[in-house]
């Protein structure tokens, strides 16, 4: 969430949101919190972002579609 990330999503799904979603639910503890949020994005996949601080983006990505799904 640096946004130092190149690369975009070709769905314009807004990739910093989702992984903070995701991180309401896995480190916070709020699960509803984070689906709330989710439920609110694009239903589309990711596309190709990279990370330069080395977070697989695409992996963080799926795990949300699989938990929010």
């Amino acid at each position: 969430m640096c946004g130092n990330g190149s690369g975009a999503c070709p769905k314009d799904l807004l990739v910093a949101d989702l992984m903070r979603h995701l991180m309401y639910a896995e480190s916070y503890g709020q699960f509803s919190l984070g689906r709330e949020n989710c439920q609110l994005l694009a239903p589309d996949h990711p596309g190709s972002v990279r990370c330069p601080n080395g977070v697989a983006v695409m992996g963080r990505l799926i795990r949300a579609q699989e938990m929010f799904g």
